[in-house]
């Protein structure tokens, strides 16, 4: 039986969020004033307070009443269940922190695992006030910048990109390590607006800025027309490896579903290691307990994309009671059966009968061409 000598687990413990970004890779649940937005944003919900209770808070216990995400004492139950795995998990949402628990989460989690195990993802909503208390729990802050000026912003809302910033320069000033996390979509791959976000990010200090794919998953599989080409990532990242060398701004790292590229294009050697290591090391925790074998692996409604994708449930089974079932073992035993390419594009593209055999198939429209291409010249 295989077991991950690491595991890197993203818990989007509450799928409460203030914005409601178009592209929203999680489809999480937009909290207005008085109403409670369905995850594709196409219908509501009333959202009743009590006395004292603010929007956030009521909107967390309408979905904990209802089942679709867990009570603190359940998250709790999440942790323990960890067991003695070598875990690092990324504390995200919706917006982590800005309901009532988020924050006794993310303490739980630093002490059971240890704050260099533990990075934060949440936007600059709500700014928590006492943030010297949540940079001792977290080793990294990520934050999404992916609009150098609000004019810029085309899938996400106009002040998402500079309150995030905002917020990620308070934490830098705590001593925290920052990473700006940028989703290429279409829109904002052109050259100038890359050199203009870039040195943003370098005037404030940013420490790693990672680049990543646009995925049609969560609310963003409502417009797949903004993901790029493979000629689109190659411009963007080789114009993000050229400011690289010629500012002294942050660090450039490829998202592992992009990784491949560069070796394909001859820009760096080919790794001994997959660069895909879902479903092998890397996890996705709904708020409702389920473990997911990618934190990608989410519809419209968000949801699982289907049951394939789901290993169960954390708060209900122990993490190695959950690894050890044959379809957990599945995906770590045919890892490699499409080596470099994401599962998640891979599954979505595919033509294979079986919904166990796509995510392994030969499909990633980024590399399948050049697969067959290459495959033909060897030939």
């Amino acid at each position: 039986m295989m077991m991950p000598k690491k595991i890197d687990l993203i818990h989007n413990h509450t799928r409460v969020c203030g914005f409601n970004c178009p592209e929203c890779c999680v489809a999480a649940v937009w909290a207005t004033a008085s109403k409670l937005w369905s995850p594709d944003l196409r219908s509501h919900q009333p959202l009743a307070t009590v006395p004292g209770e603010c929007r956030y808070a009521a909107a967390q216990r309408q979905l904990q009443a209802t089942g679709e995400e867990l009570y603190f004492s359940q998250k709790l139950k999440v942790i323990e269940h960890l067991g003695d795995f070598n875990v690092r998990v990324d504390v995200s949402g919706g917006d982590a922190l800005i309901v009532p628990d988020g924050r006794a989460l993310l303490e739980a989690y630093a002490e059971k695992l240890g704050r260099e195990n533990v990075t934060l993802t949440i936007t600059g909503m709500n700014i928590p006030e006492d943030l010297e208390g949540v940079a001792g729990c977290i080793s990294e802050f990520n934050f999404t910048f992916n609009a150098a000026s609000p004019d810029d912003a085309e899938v996400r809302s106009n002040g998402y990109a500079d309150l995030n910033l905002l917020l990620a320069r308070k934490i830098k000033a705590t001593g925290v390590s920052v990473r700006a996390e940028f989703p290429l979509a279409r829109s904002a791959i052109n050259a100038d607006h890359m050199e203009r976000l870039y040195m943003r990010l370098a005037d404030e200090g940013v420490d790693k800025l990672l680049i990543m794919r646009q995925f049609p998953v969560g609310r963003g599989k409502l417009e797949p027309e903004h993901v790029p080409t493979r000629e689109e990532y190659v411009f963007a990242i080789t114009k993000f490896r050229e400011l690289e060398q010629s500012v002294n701004g942050p660090a450039v790292k490829l998202q592992c579903a992009l990784r491949n590229i560069e070796v394909q294009e001859g820009l760096a050697e080919a790794p001994h290691e997959n660069p895909c290591d879902l479903g092998v090391e890397s996890f996705g925790l709904m708020a409702d307990g389920t473990l997911l074998a990618s934190p990608w692996a989410m519809n419209e409604h968000g949801k699982a994309l289907n049951d394939f994708w789901t290993l169960g449930n954390l708060a209900k089974n122990t993490l190695g009671d959950l690894l050890s079932t044959n379809k957990a073992q599945s995906f770590m035993k045919r890892s490699n059966e499409n080596f470099g390419q994401c599962k998640i594009f891979a599954a979505l593209n595919s033509k294979r009968n079986r919904v166990e055999d796509r995510p392994f198939d030969i499909s990633d429209p980024l590399y399948a061409s050049h697969y067959s291409a290459s495959k033909v010249a060897a030939e």
